[in-house]
């Protein structure tokens, strides 16, 4: 039997939260698709180095693209047609139109929908064809949180006995973790954009430094510009946050490990999340999160964090707690490891792979997820 995976999601050098999916869970999944499954990798451009070399019956094929895009839509569909595979997988949105077999897809959260504000209108036009293809084509859709699920659901009712959660990991390993003392500030990891709510946070920083004078506490923002980062941008080099709030850029995952070793604390403040990989990644080095209480965020970091309502009061006292009280601190980090137990792209992969055997060994181009539940 040959298996499809669309694997251009591994090509970009900074990888953010959608990549970072597509990596961790194929590699995982060479481990556990046995070798009498034929896997063969599409991608615009060459994967096998990112991936440290491919198991015996996994291959990449590379599809040579000119344009920006719709490579997904004619490129990877006519490979498809050509190839036959008897399942394909599409870890992100886009799933092509036309393709033949059994789809399965990931729709990580409907974010652009939510949040429309938040995404330029070709951004929201593809995310919406993309998500339309998969509820109408899929054989079994994927997500990352019942709280995407619910949202999903609320617009593609659809999908109701197809669709199937599966939690994430950690994109910082254990190896990268440095047991150091804890320096004097506080890290917001993920994309510097409108939709991340990075705003409120800088408000209660502000404001702290406006009623406290001794306050030092330095915050970093690690991640990749989006829409909505100049304003964020310019505030941080104009007032009384200039000296106070850095943003370092992207940084490879052993440098994040670094800084949020030292780090007191993350902050989420994302409203509508689907997930929360940061959250994970904190846990990894022992750094209590603050996350809204909004989205996904409360169903990933449950009792083993702050959550903190959307307004600026809660978020200065947020900040006080995770940086000042030693007790509350050492609580959270106790908690965090016994949770942090419960999401690892093992898991992930396992999941993912019983969805892929039950739609294998279906006669029908569909399965339900009750027969995966039965499993």
């Amino acid at each position: 039997m040959l298996i499809a995976i669309d694997a251009s999601r591994l090509e970009p050098l900074q990888r953010t939260g959608v990549e970072y999916y597509s990596y961790f869970l194929i590699q995982q999944l060479k481990l556990i698709i046995p070798a009498q499954y034929r896997v063969v990798l599409y991608s615009r451009a060459d994967v096998t180095s990112a991936l440290t070399g491919l198991p015996a019956h996994w291959q990449n094929k590379v599809l040579k693209w000119p344009f920006k895009y719709l490579w997904s839509q004619i490129r990877l569909a006519a490979a498809l047609w050509h190839d036959k595979p008897d399942l394909c997988f599409i870890p992100s949105h886009v799933v092509p139109l036309v393709a033949p077999g059994k789809l399965v897809a990931t729709i990580h959260d409907i974010s652009w929908l939510q949040g429309p504000e938040s995404y330029r209108l070709r951004s929201r036009w593809y995310l919406r064809l993309g998500d339309w293809i998969a509820a109408r084509r899929a054989a079994a859709v994927l997500t990352i949180s019942e709280f995407s699920r619910r949202q999903i659901l609320a617009h593609y009712p659809s999908l109701k006995n197809k669709i199937f959660v599966t939690y994430l990991g950690p994109t910082v390993a254990e190896n990268m973790v440095n047991k150091v003392e804890r320096d004097d500030y506080v890290v917001i990891l993920g994309r510097v954009e409108r939709k991340k709510n990075i705003q409120i946070v800088l408000d209660a920083w502000e404001r702290l430094g406006q009623d406290n004078k001794d306050f030092s506490t330095q915050l970093y923002l690690i991640g990749k510009l989006g829409l909505g980062s100049k304003d964020i941008l310019k505030r941080l080099d104009d007032g009384s946050l200039k000296n106070k709030v850095r943003w370092l850029g992207w940084l490879e995952q052993a440098e994040v490990a670094k800084y949020l070793s030292r780090a007191k604390g993350l902050f989420l403040p994302g409203q509508g999340e689907g997930f929360g990989i940061p959250v994970l990644d904190a846990w990894q080095t022992d750094t209590p999160v603050a996350a809204a209480q909004s989205g996904a965020l409360p169903e990933v970091v449950g009792q083993a964090g702050l959550l903190v309502p959307n307004n600026v009061d809660a978020w200065v006292a947020a900040i006080k707690e995770l940086c000042y009280n030693d007790k509350l601190r050492k609580q959270l980090i106790e908690l965090s490891r016994a949770r942090r137990s419960q999401f690892s792209w093992d898991k992930c992969a396992g999941e993912t792979w019983q969805v892929f055997k039950l739609i294998l060994e279906s006669p029908e181009k569909n399965i339900t997820n009750s027969e995966l539940d039965d499993d």
